[in-house]
């Protein structure tokens, strides 16, 4: 699965498990740290927040909550546009 937006999906019907959230979102934080225009692309769309705040609201004793955060942090940075989504 290609889509951080699938994969949250996924993650939300209970059809992915933490661990494949830590790991997917590992590559997806290098990916944003070697993809410019990924990393906006990600950032720009009120999809991902939406299943953000849902994942995040679920993780708080996960250690794939800090991977979610990284991501987040990632898409936000350095523009503005994003930031406001955020």
């Amino acid at each position: 699965m290609s889509d951080i937006i699938d994969f949250l999906t996924s993650y939300a019907n209970g059809q992915e498990t933490d661990n494949s959230l830590e790991t997917y979102l590992t590559t997806q934080i290098q990916k944003t740290l070697q993809d410019n225009h990924y990393r906006i692309q990600q950032g720009s769309r009120k999809e991902f927040w939406i299943l953000f705040k849902h994942t995040f609201l679920n993780l708080s004793e996960k250690e794939c909550l800090i991977n979610l955060i990284k991501f987040a942090r990632n898409v936000v940075a350095g523009d503005l546009n994003n930031q406001q989504f955020a």
